[in-house]
C-alpha cells in the first residue's frame, strides 16, 4: 500500500499480515492462511490483519503469521530457509 498522503511508507498487505518497510530489503511470502516475512537489511514492522499482534524485524529476522493463531516469535532465519525463499523470489526494479 503506497499512497500520496504517505509517500515515505511502503507496506505489503498479505492475507493475514501487513509488512511495512523502513529503508530496507525484505521478502514477503503469502498464502490464504499464512504470511511469512524475512528482512535482509533494515527494519520491517509486521502486524496481524486479524489480530492485535505486531513485531519489528531487524536484518536476518523472520516471522511466520498464521491466521487464527497468536503471532509467532521473531526468529533468525537459517541460511537454508533464506536460500529456499530466494529460489522462489523474482526481484524486479
Amino acid at each position: 500500500v503506497l499512497g500520496p498522503a504517505r509517500p515515505d511508507v511502503f507496506a505489503v498487505r498479505g492475507r493475514v499480515a501487513v509488512a511495512a518497510a523502513r529503508s530496507t530489503d525484505f521478502i514477503v511470502e503469502t498464502t490464504a492462511r499464512q504470511t511469512d516475512v524475512f528482512v535482509a537489511a533494515g527494519e520491517v514492522a509486521v502486524s496481524e490483519v486479524y489480530g492485535p499482534g505486531e513485531a519489528v524485524l531487524a536484518a536476518g529476522d523472520g516471522v511466520d503469521v498464521v491466521r487464527g493463531e497468536p503471532l509467532r516469535p521473531v526468529v533468525r532465519w537459517g541460511q537454508r530457509r533464506i536460500d529456499d525463499v530466494l529460489a522462489r523470489t523474482a526481484v524486479v526494479g
